[in-house]
């Protein structure tokens, strides 16, 4: 009978995960310890569902190598939010936990959103204008109170697939601004040091899934 509790109580601490801390907009990461052998890649299905009040998220798990296993999630509101984690293998099968999201801090500005759809693909298309363009096109197109951003407000500049080793970007002169390098992939924000405007390179790794933010630090209020 003892060692029936005892069995009881080790099932469900290793089915239950503590509470966590995690800031809005960020990325919370589980990971999972799991089977190795076979092809993980295609035969372990892994997701959880996270829970916030009468909302529900689902995300895919992923495996990394070495018997580990990864679930992301970016709660987007805060709260307590609760997940159960579901999988084909035991092992991984009905682990349950939950995080707190907390407020976002001063330097979290969040995920990119659409606003003014129009604006912004006139914005897009003025980047490739200027870009090939002579340098008094670049002064005609970028040198107006249009393109003057608000404080903190970021143009982002994505490179996809492409493993640049340099990055160009057009700011506009009416700003100066901060720069950050964004590895999407491996989730890691690089600050780029010193203040820059007009037309400005900057080395990249190489990689893929790299964006480079430019952040307005001074402008409108």
């Amino acid at each position: 009978m003892k060692r029936q509790i005892l069995l009881i109580c080790f099932f469900l601490i290793s089915t239950i995960i503590d509470a966590r801390q995690v800031e809005q907009y960020t990325i919370f990461e589980l990971e999972l310890k799991g089977p190795s052998a076979g092809n993980p890649f295609t035969d372990v299905q892994l997701s959880a569902e996270f829970r916030l009040m009468n909302r529900s998220l689902f995300c895919e798990g992923f495996y990394d190598g070495n018997g580990i296993y990864r679930i992301r999630f970016m709660p987007d509101q805060t709260g307590e939010w609760t997940y159960s984690i579901r999988s084909n293998i035991p092992q991984l099968d009905s682990k349950k936990g939950s995080i707190i999201c907390t407020n976002p801090s001063a330097d979290n500005h969040g995920p990119v959103k659409v606003r003014n759809t129009f604006d912004l693909i006139a914005r897009i298309a003025a980047f490739r204008n200027v870009w090939w363009s002579m340098a008094n096109e670049y002064d005609n197109i970028w040198n107006k109170e249009t393109y003057l951003l608000k404080e903190n407000e970021f143009y982002l500049y994505y490179y996809g697939n492409s493993q640049q080793a340099m990055a160009r970007v057009m700011l506009p002169k009416q700003n100066k601004f901060r720069l950050e390098i964004i590895d999407a992939w491996n989730m890691t924000i690089t600050p780029v040091g010193g203040e820059f405007t007009g037309m400005t390179e900057i080395p990249l790794p190489g990689l893929p899934y790299l964006a480079v933010r430019a952040i307005a630090i001074n402008g409108n209020k």
